[in-house]
């Protein structure tokens, strides 16, 4: 794919420096306050117009194997209770039935106060004054970002900017000056919704609750952009510095003097900024706008229960109340905040959880917000450096109770604290369950009873269950990235879409009026003019090759300690950190996980899958017997384009490669053969949904020729590739044939991909050489054992097999000289499981 090809200059803004919505989000933190949990064997029925339920409701309360509990005949007709499998098997088969949905657990919905929210004691706060009552607060916040969501009824959107990259294929044209500062991305919004979320009964809340957020465009809908459109944002920032208190800059790049002098003459007029470190694991000096000496530089911090003390579940990017695997750290850190799994608003009106220092960052410009409300506003430098003084003064020591472990570069910032609890340094409170309730304990452990929703009578019948209904039925636990589509909740009356433009703070100057543009009408905002010295003609940047535009999941540098890599989430969430979605009651597609009893992951090309319908754009588990469902292409807008190479990363993440250059949804330009996208589900199975984002773009590191299509791949525990290619390929200090196996190594992934290449498996070495033994699918475990499948037979010291089969080899030696055994029998026998007929071009392990 090619993004961002500019002439080489180490200004171009390395995108949001977030770690995962891409968002990943990691699942072991997410939990939703409504459940869409399904309760086994309960199901709603509902009937064809006209056709009555007593019948049916008759007959079926009769058998051994299922009990009606209700009949439904005014506003729907149909009836509801629990059943056998076989009764559902018939039901479906009936052409009067309309409808079968299963029963699921249904609970209040009320507002959420987020981890981050309530680590850093606003909640606590007495200017913030959180008590669920919107009380907007009288203060002026800027997001330079990728937009800000101008009508989300969680936000208070007053105005905004917007200058920003507009991408045409392979050519970025810097300065695309438009009227419209509403959100292309989402990052921004979750950043506004942390720093000001309202105050009221739905969403989350914010740290300064109900804030003027002016909404300051300057990254593309692709979460990159150019520094001069940067400098640009900070620019228009200072010259409303009248009305502007705050600003915040999740976003990071190549070291620029040009953006800190920006900075620093924002700040002489009076401007706060808090920016994220990075998340590179590196050094925050080497990075703008961290190492802007006027700026208040924030780390990232793990923190899963909202409470101090470490008592809380580990999280992908680390134990809880430890500095984030990710985060960047040094001397330019000036304060640390929670930055893993954060909860907050998010583009189109819902919520989403976000890691990274982009999620640290806003909580501190939050917390400059409500001590300016306290005290007064600053004028100058002087004024803001005693704002950023009195925040560090406050925090929490790291070696105190209120602290935090894991940062060993000799620079010990602080937590943030602007709560009683946490600048008391008392004791930490104990450990919570909040844990997703389960079935009374009463339940007999060895059999299937239909778990009771919260509303059903506790003396209702327990149907018999059948003899093949499974003992101990799971209750999915939803992923943990809230889908990017959740839907919008009932705006309140104060909606920023109809709300009159604010007046500005008493402090503004009257005679410095500051254009307000309506949110409602971008198309006719009366946008203010960047000043007559910002020049619309700047020359256009060049991306740094090292610089990460729009990274999902930062990946830790190869001088990273080898003590902490980046884990990979486990399947079994715990579901202890509240993760509240605010939709209807019931939610209609309910998330999948991965399905727990897998042991291995497939695509193949071909249909049968051994009774099983599944097509090139499909993924389906199987558990030892039979397939079923992990991801359908065809749900997500990927029907045509087949999957030649995929790796689960975890039961919400799924990273993939296609077999021909493709046109993918969400993403801009055409993804090549050579490219990875990952995918981020908000559902799995059978309805899956979600989104797409570039992991990882091929002919940034040499992949440019037509034979270098990525036909297997998998994401080691610490961030390293490894692939193989369709034919041939030659990268940057190596090169090896269509059997072989490269590992990469990245220092930044995403539209602006660079890293180092190694020989992993030189497979020649130890027998596949012919033209038909191409790997073609390929996985490897926690032993480094490499489960591998080939396009045609394969004949390798003495084993032997198909394009349908997987087997296994344990590396003695790896690199250009390989050696090692391949163990038999085959680890999977395609023809023993009906895909004679089919060639396993994709394979992962659970």
């Amino acid at each position: 794919m090619q993004i961002l090809r500019l002439l080489p200059l180490a200004a171009l803004v390395a995108a949001v420096a977030f770690a995962a919505i891409t968002a990943g989000a990691s699942s072991e933190e997410d939990r939703r306050t409504e459940s869409d949990q399904p309760i086994p064997n309960r199901f709603i029925i509902t009937m064809q117009d006209g056709v009555q339920p007593d019948g049916y409701a008759i007959v079926y309360g009769l058998r051994r194997d299922a009990i009606v509990l209700h009949r439904y005949h005014d506003a729907v007709q149909g009836f509801a209770g629990a059943f056998s499998p076989d009764v559902i098997a018939a039901l479906e088969r009936d052409p009067l039935i309309k409808s079968i949905e299963q029963d699921t657990v249904v609970t209040t919905l009320d507002q959420i106060i987020p981890t981050g929210i309530r680590r850093a004691g606003a909640d606590e706060n007495a200017t913030a004054a959180i008590d669920g009552v919107d009380n907007p607060l009288d203060i002026d916040i800027a997001v330079i970002d990728t937009g800000v969501d101008i009508d989300h009824p969680d936000l208070r959107v007053a105005g905004g900017f917007a200058s920003y990259a507009w991408i045409f294929g392979s050519y970025a044209a810097c300065g695309f000056y438009t009227s419209s500062f509403d959100d292309g991305h989402g990052h921004g919004t979750h950043v506004a919704g942390t720093i000001a979320a309202k105050d009221n009964t739905i969403g989350v809340v914010g740290m300064a609750p109900g804030a003027r957020i002016w909404a300051v465009r300057v990254l593309s809908p692709s979460g990159s952009g150019c520094m001069s459109d940067v400098i640009a944002g900070v620019d228009w920032v200072t010259a409303n510095a009248a009305t502007i208190e705050a600003a915040n800059m999740s976003l990071g790049g190549g070291s620029s003097s040009s953006l800190c002098d920006a900075i620093a003459n924002s700040v002489a007029a009076g401007v706060f900024y808090a920016v994220a470190a990075g998340n590179s694991a590196r050094d925050a000096n080497n990075y703008s706008p961290a190492n802007c000496a006027s700026a208040t530089t924030v780390s990232a911090v793990a923190d899963s229960d909202g409470e101090p003390g470490g008592l809380g579940s580990a999280m992908s990017y680390g134990p809880d109340d430890t500095l984030a695997s990710f985060s960047n750290y040094g001397s330019a850190v000036d304060i640390a905040a929670p930055g893993v799994s954060i909860l907050s608003t998010y583009r189109g009106g819902g919520l989403a959880t976000m890691s990274g220092t982009s999620m640290a960052s806003p909580h501190v410009a939050g917390a400059a917000a409500l001590h300016i409300l306290n005290t007064s506003a600053p004028v100058d430098a002087t004024g803001v450096a005693a704002v950023e003084a009195a925040l560090v003064a406050a925090a929490a020591p790291q070696s105190s109770l209120w602290g935090f472990s894991g940062d060993s570069d000799g620079f010990a910032e602080p937590m943030l604290c602007v709560g009683v609890a946490c600048a008391s340094g008392g004791p930490p409170p104990t450990a919570t369950n909040t844990a997703t309730p389960v079935p009374p304990t009463n339940t007999p452990t060895n059999t299937a009873t239909p778990v009771p929703p919260t509303n059903t009578p506790t003396n209702t019948p327990t149907p018999v269950p059948p003899t093949n209904t499974p003992t101990n039925t799971p209750t999915p636990i939803p992923p943990t990235n809230t889908p990017t589509n959740t839907p919008t909740p009932i705006p309140p009356t104060n909606t920023p879409t109809n709300t009159a433009t604010p007046v500005p703070p008493t402090n503004t100057p009257t005679n410095t009026p500051t254009p307000i543009p309506p949110t409602n009408t971008p198309t006719n905002t009366a946008t203010p003019i960047p000043p007559t010295n910002t020049s619309t003609n700047t020359p256009t940047p060049i991306p740094p090759t090292n610089t990460s535009t729009n990274t999902p999941t930062p990946i830790p540098p190869t001088n990273t300690p080898t003590n902490t890599p980046t884990p990979i989430p486990p399947t079994n969430t715990p579901a202890n950190t509240p993760t509240p979605v605010p939709p209807t009651n019931t939610p209609t597609n309910t998330p999948t996980p991965v399905p727990s009893g897998a042991l291995l992951y497939l695509t193949v090309r071909g249909s049968t899958l051994g009774g099983f319908s599944a097509t090139q754009d499909d993924i389906v588990s199987f558990d030892g017997s039979g397939f079923s469902m992990l991801f359908d292409g065809s749900d997500v807008g990927l029907s045509g384009h087949n999957i030649d190479a995929f790796a689960v990363v975890d039961s919400d993440t799924i990273l993939m490669s296609f077999d021909d250059s493709a046109a993918i949804p969400g993403i801009g330009g055409t993804v090549d053969d050579s490219d990875i996208v990952e995918f981020t589900a908000t559902s799995l199975g059978a309805s899956t949904s979600g989104t797409f984002a570039i992991f990882f773009d091929g002919s940034d590191v040499g992949l440019t020729r037509s034979a270098e299509d990525i036909d297997a791949l998998d994401l080691l525990p610490n961030g390293d590739l490894v692939i193989s290619t369709r034919g041939s390929f030659g990268v940057p200090g190596l090169s090896g044939r269509d059997e072989d196996i490269a590992r990469f190594t990245p220092s930044s992934t995403g539209a602006l991909t660079a890293g180092t290449w190694n020989a992993h498996l030189d497979n020649s070495d130890v027998g596949l050489s012919s033209s038909s033994e191409d790997i073609d699918a390929l996985a490897m475990d926690a032993s480094s054992n490499v489960y591998e499948s080939t396009l045609g037979n394969f004949r390798a010291n003495g084993l032997s097999g198909a394009d349908d089969d997987v087997f296994s080899f344990t590396p003695t030696t790896t690199g250009s000289s390989t050696s090692g055994t391949f163990n038999s029998p085959v680890f999977f026998d395609g023809g023993a499981h009906g895909l004679s007929s089919d060639d396993v071009v994709g394979l992962d392990l659970p």
